[in-house]
């Protein structure tokens, strides 16, 4: 709910315009990018996160949940897991995988949108820089149509 506040509340300071096709499509790209690092950062926290010690449960605590899923036997669990080739499991991802899922746009216009985000510098994805990110992004596509950049 924050990104989506700081998304909204950014807005009309940053020139967006929704009707804009290339504007929908950056926003939408640089704002994918910002949600994604965000889900990337919770992940690696909760995989460190050390669960308090509990008596009274039957759930293992006390210890990371990383450390619990690399070696369950520390903490009063089992191996559970069914250890599969990886063959069989780059066989599944040539077969199921569609990197189309995950990409913002067609592949032409987010080549854009990154050579754009590199030529800016490449600034943090973090929801305080995205409309910053946005603008930036736009003024140098624009002074590049308009053949006004200065190398």
């Amino acid at each position: 709910m924050n990104i989506l506040h700081t998304y909204r509340i950014g807005q009309g300071d940053a020139g967006f315009n929704p009707h804009d096709d290339f504007h929908a499509g950056l926003a939408r790209w640089v704002w994918a990018e910002i949600v994604q690092a965000r889900l990337d950062a919770l992940l690696e926290e909760n995989k460190y996160h050390r669960i308090r010690k509990q008596k009274k449960i039957l759930l293992p605590s006390g210890a990371r949940r990383i450390d619990l899923f690399e070696s369950p036997e520390e903490y009063g669990g089992k191996n559970m897991l069914i250890p599969v080739p990886a063959a069989d499991l780059d066989l599944l991802a040539a077969e199921y995988d569609d990197p189309a899922l995950f990409r913002f746009g067609t592949e032409e216009e987010v080549a854009l949108y990154t050579m754009l985000y590199q030529a800016i510098g490449a600034p943090e994805f973090v929801p305080a820089n995205g409309w910053a990110i946005f603008t930036e992004m736009v003024s140098l596509h624009l002074s590049r149509l308009d053949g006004t950049e200065y190398s």
